[in-house]
């Protein structure tokens, strides 16, 4: 099967970026062998290509980290925001129809566009529709999720800390135990 250069910058760029360790543009041109200033416009195209969408991670300018996205997932994601721009209003059912997502899923996009002020909530005989206000083109990501995964890593890796601490403390408790024993 033949690869195109996107593909090929893909792989790369996995393979260098193994376990999210940061790679920088120079370090991803000699890994490609390229030499020429077409060669490494082609790289920096592919790159902003797999940035716009959500494969790699902008670390500081020259610097990327691969962080990839799950296709199911953004796959759904990308049709709803398909249809909201060809429709410009609609409903959740026909989301949920057109696209094949559950009504949960698009209801949890919806409200992510809602509050981003994207689209606009409508009442219209009876039933709830919204419409696109504001179009950025470049399908919204969707942080909310990315912050409360944050928070809770958060708490507990805090968890584990205090755990860790707690038997930390009981080993040396046992040790002393021991070592008043073996003294005896």
């Amino acid at each position: 099967m033949g690869w195109g250069f996107n593909e090929i910058v893909r792989e790369k760029i996995k393979i260098l970026g193994v376990n999210g360790r940061s790679v920088s543009n120079s370090e991803l041109a000699v890994a490609l062998d390229l030499v020429s200033d077409k060669g490494k416009r082609d790289m920096y195209r592919a790159l902003i290509d797999m940035r716009k969408r959500g494969e790699i991670i902008r670390v500081k300018p020259g610097l990327h980290a691969w962080i990839g996205k799950s296709k199911a997932d953004n796959e759904l994601r990308r049709k709803i925001w398909r249809v909201i721009r060809a429709r410009r209003t609609v409903a959740i059912s026909d989301l949920v129809e057109l696209t094949g997502a559950s009504v949960e899923y698009v209801k949890d996009y919806i409200q992510m566009l809602s509050r981003r002020e994207i689209v606009k909530p409508l009442k219209a005989k009876g039933n709830w529709k919204y419409q696109l206000i504001n179009d950025p083109v470049i399908m919204p990501e969707d942080t909310d999720n990315a912050n409360k995964m944050r928070k809770y890593r958060q708490q507990k890796k805090a968890e584990a800390l205090a755990a860790l601490d707690a038997a930390d403390l009981a080993i040396k408790k046992a040790k002393e135990i021991i070592s008043t024993d073996d003294q005896q």
